[in-house]
């Protein structure tokens, strides 16, 4: 149980960094490495509100973390992190600093404002009950005459098309009117899309369907590697910089009665949505090699560029009829917080070719050359080849089908989306969110 809860996503998240891998003494097999996202006092006290009725004293629960899972303090310089959240989060930084009964982070804050964090009316600022004055609700009274006293806060901004970490100076009333009128669009931002209850449920029904697959089901979680550079041990300064990539696609698939790994590699480095076709389509047809398979539950993120996007959905049907599926949905998590065991693997793939390149000299002129090696020395990992040549042959079809593809309403604020047929589409905020159709 503690083992499980260490290793949620919303406890720790896994790294994608090459360096970020662990040699697991049980199989002597490399892990990634997962950095807790809160104190592992602020754990604790989640672990205590999740399971009420365990006995288990916080000594056990401290001892008895994960050897991979690192604490919070040791979390890297990290890239990837959500904008609203930050921001968000600075400012309940700086009203901590000030009155230290304050929430000191957005779990707890969330907590104390909303009613019930689970209830989307709560969640999309319906509810007449929730609190939204803060200097009432947190404030207290001794304070009241100090409010116009200066203080300064941080947040993330666009400065001459650069993002940017600015601080402002103002007084304590003007924190308090930023932190109310962030309030509203941290649970729902951009296009009513409730982004700390899409980012809840979305884990949850992620979460809840891997650990109650049917024997005709497959759960996938799919991602993009960052790109693999082809460097040598020992190179000249010119050819640093005039490496070649591989293009690294991941993927996770929870079945009935096990678990696999894909990565596919290829000297294809668009990744674009001809990409993403292929490469889906050759991941599911392996499985439905040993496995009968009719039902597919996909998860991404939503990069608009390569998942997020009418064209790949709208070839959903396709893939139903193609792959002799029954039913294929395709589940986006919350902005930023797509994560998950799919970049494991790419740190994985990446540690190891690195390895053996600096101890054994060994040269990789192209992708292929990666492909192979890859191949012959990682197991646990299922690695394929796709070439751009056979990616251009398989997708020519595809431009014409797309040609006249129309855009589907929602998409942007969605991020549940299944075809019950070839022109009608069922759409919703989250799996759990009343469903709608739209007729294509």
């Amino acid at each position: 149980m503690i083992y499980e809860f260490y290793t949620n996503d919303d406890i720790s998240t896994e790294t994608a960094g090459r360096k970020s891998t662990l040699i697991s003494k049980s199989n002597n097999l490399p892990i990634s490495k997962r950095f807790m996202v809160m104190t592992i006092r602020e754990a604790y006290e989640l672990f205590k509100t999740t399971f009420p009725g365990t006995n288990i004293s916080r000594t056990k629960f401290y001892n008895n973390r994960p050897k991979h899972v690192e604490l919070s303090s040791k979390l890297p310089h990290n890239m990837c992190v959500c904008q609203y959240h930050a921001n968000f989060s600075f400012l309940l930084e700086a009203m901590f600093g000030i009155f230290r009964m304050f929430p000191s982070n957005f779990r707890k804050f969330l907590r104390k404002v909303c009613c019930d964090e689970t209830n989307e009316v709560c969640m999309r600022n319906e509810c007449n009950k929730c609190i939204k004055d803060i200097t009432d609700a947190f404030v207290p009274l001794i304070y009241i005459n100090q409010l116009e006293e200066l203080t300064e806060w941080k947040h993330w901004r666009i400065v001459d098309k650069r993002i940017i970490i600015s601080y402002t100076k103002g007084p304590i009333t003007d924190l308090i009117n930023e932190l109310e009128s962030q309030l509203p669009s941290f649970k729902q931002h951009t296009y009513v899309k409730l982004h700390t209850y899409v980012k809840r449920t979305q884990q949850k029904y992620f979460q809840d369907r891997k650990i109650s697959i049917k024997q005709d089901e497959a759960v996938l979680q799919v991602d993009f590697a960052e790109n693999y550079r082809l460097l040598n041990q020992n190179e000249i300064q010119s050819a640093h910089f005039s490496y070649s990539q591989v293009t690294i696609f991941t993927c996770v698939a929870w079945l009935h009665n096990c678990t696999r790994s894909f990565a596919i590699t290829s000297d294809q480095l668009s990744q674009n949505k001809y990409d993403v076709y292929c490469f889906l389509q050759l991941i599911v047809k392996k499985l439905k090699e040993q496995n009968a398979i009719s039902k597919l539950f996909l998860f991404s993120d939503g990069c608009a560029s390569q998942f997020k996007n009418k064209f790949i959905l709208s070839i959903i049907p396709f893939f139903k009829e193609n792959l002799d599926l029954t039913n294929f949905e395709w589940n986006f998590f919350a902005t930023a917080h797509g994560k998950g065991a799919v970049d494991g693997i790419g740190a994985v793939i990446k540690r190891k070719i690195w390895q053996m390149v600096k101890a054994r000299n060994i040269v990789l002129n192209n992708a292929h050359d990666f492909f192979k090696l890859a191949k012959n020395n990682i197991n646990g990992i299922s690695i394929l080849y796709v070439s751009s040549t056979y990616i251009k042959n398989s997708t020519a079809f595809l431009s014409e089908r797309w040609a006249n593809v129309k855009s589907i309403p929602g998409i942007k604020s969605n991020h549940y989306f299944s075809f019950l047929n070839e022109n009608e589409l069922e759409i919703a905020l989250t799996a759990d969110s009343a469903k709608h159709k739209i007729y294509l």
